[in-house]
């Protein structure tokens, strides 16, 4: 009996403790709650919200204006070593004016090629040619001499009807006195109306050679036109066998020989500049679709502009090689391998609604500032392209409204924040 009784309340104590359990989870939970309704009423009193000083924030309005797409990349100058000097006529090296390493100055003679076929070629064709404008020439002057007999013949025509109505005139007083014969008058009055006649024919002889002098002439101007460019053709090619300097620097490279053949399109010599001139950089695949070869760029800090040369046609490494060209004059203090920030035209310039831009502008959302400038909320925007100076909005938002271009913290996870001038 005794051992019975003690096995009693510890069987009580037992289950007392698992009855118990579940409101210890209860109570657990009311405590949550609790925390979370105070922690909603704290939030919304403004109690913890972050405040910021006007002072120490940037705004920017946004603006609707002609906005050109640029692409900010890093490049590296690129010192172009030589100009390369291709022949551009078949021939023999007759003539080597200079040495290699000699200095020259644009337009100086390097080498002169002999070509003797061509030389005969272009001869005979100027000989020819020079024949047909001679005889064209002379063509037009047989057209001019046409319309100048025409004339002569209209004046002398028109000079004898004056003379027969002259006489008619006359005779006609004879005629009404009874001193004139009938036989007289009639001849006069045949004579009057063969000279009416004749003028007629003449004055549309005239017109006609007129017409056909002006269209003849006007025909054969541009024959003779072209006969001239042709001539002026075979004369280029023949200058074409004198290579220059095309800028002022040193010949390098210059290895052949005099009566050595040299090919259309191969290169004689160079000249090197030592200046640079060329600016590689590498952009984004994929951005490098919105950038074309002639588009214009500019070198940031400097006033150079540039022009994009060659893009690559294939990616490696996830970006694709840009190369560019001075449209100015390179600044003097660039040097071979120094690296420079570089805005590439990526679009066509447009109107756009633009925001300047800064930490807070983007990517989805902008702080948009009341009018009060007491608060600023995050507002979902679609973005478009950008410069260096503008960040484009496609969507969202509206002219002439104030947003918050940066801030001295981060912003994330707020949708609302509160602002206050002065300290």
């Amino acid at each position: 009996m005794q051992s019975g009784d003690t096995s009693q309340p510890a069987t009580f104590v037992t289950d007392r403790k698992r009855r118990t359990r579940p409101w210890r989870g209860v109570l657990v939970a009311l405590v949550v709650l609790i925390a979370l309704g105070s922690l909603a009423v704290w939030l919304r009193n403004g109690i913890g919200q972050v405040t910021l000083d006007l002072e120490d924030v940037k705004l920017g309005v946004l603006e609707r204006a002609a906005f050109t797409p640029e692409t900010i990349v890093n490049g590296s100058v690129v010192s172009e070593t030589a100009i390369a000097v291709a022949a551009l006529e078949s021939g023999v090296i007759d003539t080597l004016h200079v040495q290699n390493g000699a200095q020259v100055s644009q337009g100086d003679p390097v080498a002169t090629l002999s070509n003797p076929t061509l030389q005969k070629q272009v001869s005979d064709e100027s000989v020819r040619l020079s024949r047909d404008i001679v005889s064209i020439e002379g063509q037009v002057t047989d057209m001019e001499r046409r319309v100048v007999e025409a004339e002569r013949l209209l004046r002398d025509v028109q000079f004898r009807l004056r003379q027969a109505e002259s006489e008619l005139s006359r005779n006609q007083v004879l005629e009404e006195r009874g001193f004139a014969s009938p036989a007289s008058m009639d001849r006069l009055r045949d004579e009057v109306a063969y000279y009416s006649g004749e003028e007629r024919a003449v004055l549309a002889r005239l017109r006609t050679a007129e017409e056909n002098a002006r269209v003849r002439i006007a025909r054969l101007n541009a024959i003779r036109e072209d006969l001239e460019r042709l001539s002026a053709l075979g004369l280029r090619r023949l200058d074409n066998l004198i290579l220059t300097a095309p800028t002022d620097g040193q010949v390098v490279g210059l290895q052949v020989r005099t009566g050595e053949p040299v090919q259309n399109g191969s290169v004689v010599f160079r000249v090197s500049r030592g200046t640079a001139d060329q600016i590689v950089a590498r952009v984004f695949e994929s951005l490098a679709g919105q950038i074309q070869p002639g588009a214009q760029a500019r070198l940031l800090g400097e006033e150079a502009r540039l022009r994009v040369d060659i893009v690559a046609p294939e990616a490696e490494n996830g970006g694709v090689g840009v190369r560019l060209v001075f449209e100015t004059a390179a600044p003097p203090s660039l040097r071979a391998g120094q690296v420079v920030q570089l805005a590439i035209q990526s679009g066509a310039t447009r109107e756009a609604l633009l925001a300047p831009p800064g930490d807070l502008v983007g990517p989805e959302y902008l702080w948009i500032i009341n009018a009060s400038r007491t608060r600023a909320r995050a507002v979902p925007v679609r973005l478009g392209q950008r410069s260096d100076k503008w960040v484009e909005v496609l969507s969202g938002l509206e002219p002439g409204e104030t947003i918050l271009v940066s801030a001295p913290r981060s912003l994330d996870n707020l949708s609302e924040i509160r602002l206050r001038s002065g300290r």
